[in-house]
């Protein structure tokens, strides 16, 4: 095995659509480390262009942010979308924590005042009921069902790669949440949900805090904040210090140009 495509598939109708697994936020490409001439690269690329192109009629994929060299999808007339993450070095706390911007230090001190409470809890249910709402207050459906969300937490539970916490009020009520997936270096803040009625606390933003400060105890050394691609979220995500990492999403359309 010298390269793979992980990816999903949809039919709608005729039309075969490829795309990446829901909540997955980039893929791509992934090479064998010993395959590292260019040219190799760019010829397993046009292979497996060739054969996605071949079984299907739209390709939709996010590559990982470290598949920087995506030639071969522009020579086959790929749109080329360029996305944005945020990655925060958690080696060392303080360092970190000092490279936080003003505002996300004043919320952290807000939420505090507040007697906003940290909690880790095995409680999916709780979750969900706060994701909800999270969308209910934009007047949006939920994207991703609650059997989903259970699903790839039994799945990544039962391997010990999740971390599910929770901030509290001093009523304990549940103010917000973030499901956090990890590997052995590397955490991923894969969703988080807020309930309406305490946006003003600062709960969020000391929730995140926290969990940055358990992440790094655990031996995590990075922390992907897992996209920054509207306004409203990269102002939110970027009050941490982290830098940009910039991805590419690939799109092509065999039966209409875009």
């Amino acid at each position: 095995m010298v390269a793979g495509l992980p990816f999903e598939t949809v039919q709608i109708g005729p039309i075969r659509i490829v795309k990446n697994p829901k909540l997955t936020q980039f893929l791509g490409v992934l090479f064998h480390p010993g395959i590292q001439d260019e040219s190799i690269r760019h010829d397993i690329l046009k292979q497996i262009i060739q054969t996605l192109e071949k079984q299907n009629h739209r390709i939709a994929i996010n590559c990982h942010y470290s598949v920087k060299d995506i030639r071969p999808f522009v020579w086959g007339k790929y749109r080329v979308i360029t996305r944005f993450s945020y990655l925060v070095d958690l080696s060392n706390p303080d360092e970190f924590h000092e490279r936080f911007e003003s505002r996300t230090k004043y919320e952290i001190r807000k939420a505090e005042k507040n007697k906003i409470e940290i909690v880790s809890e095995d409680n999916i249910l709780q979750f969900n009921a706060l994701h909800r709402l999270t969308f209910e207050r934009q007047n949006r459906k939920c994207p991703i069902p609650d059997g989903v969300v259970q699903s790839l937490y039994d799945a990544l539970k039962e391997r010990e790669n999740v971390h599910l916490l929770f901030a509290k009020d001093a009523d304990g009520c549940y103010t917000s949440s973030v499901f956090i997936m990890t590997d052995r270096n590397k955490a991923y803040y894969l969703m988080g949900a807020n309930h309406p009625d305490f946006r003003g606390t600062g709960s969020g933003t000391l929730l995140l805090w926290e969990t940055m400060k358990r992440l790094h105890e655990e031996g995590i050394r990075e922390f992907d904040l897992y996209g920054a691609n509207t306004p409203s979220i990269s102002f939110f995500k970027r009050g941490f210090g982290g830098r940009i990492e910039t991805y590419f999403r690939l799109e092509k359309n065999r039966l209409w140009p875009f």
